[in-house]
């Protein structure tokens, strides 16, 4: 009989992903006619592969770190999509394409992710590949301040993803050494 009660609790975890995964294809297709034959090859391919690879590792954020985390991001956003899009219409935009080279301080695996990708939504830069000891970042502008701003957005998802038992001050490379935001 447990065999057959694990075999409830997978089927019901399928309907609920091939329900949830759906509802994303429809959304994104429009609903299309012609896009229900394959959604319905995708939506269950998907959803059995989810059930089957081994889960992830869980990203936990502190709330009060989202909050310090959000207006930061937004105003940054705000104010680095203003100037690439005063380059965009500009007749003779100032542009100095770059690779920097950022040398890590925030620990190895889910908060670096983040800030990687962080980085690519910010306008006017890219993260173009990482490894253990740092992330390297196409910039439109050799902008000396780009480090300094880079440390700052370091020291919030630090701040996001440090547990509670993690003081920044005791790990070894931690955000605690970046300049104050």
């Amino acid at each position: 009989m447990i065999l057959f009660a694990d075999h409830r609790h997978y089927a019901r975890r399928l309907l609920r992903r091939s329900l949830e995964l759906a509802v994303v294809w429809l959304v994104l297709t429009g609903a299309a006619p012609d896009g229900l034959l394959p959604g319905l090859v995708v939506v269950i391919s998907a959803a059995v592969a989810s059930l089957l690879l081994p889960p992830g590792r869980s990203w936990v954020w502190r709330p009060l770190g989202l909050l310090r985390f959000l207006p930061f991001f937004l105003l940054r956003s705000l104010l680095a999509g203003t100037d690439v899009a005063r380059r965009a219409f500009s007749r003779n935009p100032r542009l100095a394409p770059t690779l920097v080279t950022f040398r890590w301080r925030l620990s190895e695996g889910p908060a670096r992710v983040f800030f990687a990708n962080t980085v690519s939504l910010l306008p006017g830069t890219l993260s173009v590949g990482f490894d253990r000891e740092k992330l390297e970042i196409h910039s439109l502008d050799d902008d000396a301040g780009l480090e300094q701003d880079l440390r700052r957005l370091e020291t919030r998802i630090d701040e996001l993803f440090r547990q509670e038992s993690e003081p920044a001050a005791e790990r070894p490379g931690s955000a605690s050494e970046a300049p104050p935001p």
